[in-house]
């Protein structure tokens, strides 16, 4: 029953999502080539937004079993705290991936390339800002819940803040100006 559970659904929609990812891969079909600066960009951005899809894809594939098969509370409640930060991530990943698509074309100056560089890095920035918040959050209800329900869902964000937060200090420093 469990392999069943591992293969069926949520597996198939973790390999639909990497596999998705794959195709919205900028693509080297646009006219002209890329200054230096926008082509370590540009691959820079597809490698983090890879590594987000893989840990989405994990994300969904670990929670929805649990989501869906546990009786108890604390793995259930941290199950669909998987799942859902894992949809969520796969979403901000694909959208990533599809505009990186579409911007190519406009990111071949050095100029350019900076600018969206610069952005970037803000946001990954704010971002590990507010995972540091999801992390406190998640510990907290981990820590003093007064349920199982109440640590499972702290549990689970607790992992998913975690993991963001490297995540996003990683892009940061990986986007910082050079």
């Amino acid at each position: 029953m469990q392999l069943r559970l591992i293969t069926g659904g949520p597996f198939r929609a973790a390999v639909a999502l990497v596999t998705l990812a794959a195709f919205a891969m900028p693509t080297a079909a646009h006219a002209g080539e890329p200054s230096a600066a926008s082509a370590r960009f540009q691959q820079n951005r597809a490698t983090l937004m890879y590594v987000l899809t893989g840990w989405s894809a994990a994300s969904i594939a670990a929670g929805l079993p649990l989501a869906i098969a546990s009786k108890e509370p604390f793995p259930r409640q941290m199950g669909i705290q998987l799942a859902a930060w894992g949809a969520v991530d796969g979403v901000i990943a694909m959208a990533s991936l599809v505009s990186a698509n579409g911007e190519a074309p406009s990111l071949k100056s050095d100029d350019a390339a900076e600018r969206a560089r610069a952005s970037l890095h803000t946001t990954f920035w704010l971002n590990a800002l507010l995972d540091v918040a999801y992390v406190a959050t998640g510990a907290a209800l981990f820590g003093l819940g007064r349920n199982d329900t109440v640590k499972g869902v702290g549990a689970g964000i607790l992992v998913q803040g975690g993991f963001l937060l490297a995540f996003d200090s990683t892009g940061a420093w990986v986007m910082r100006a050079r």
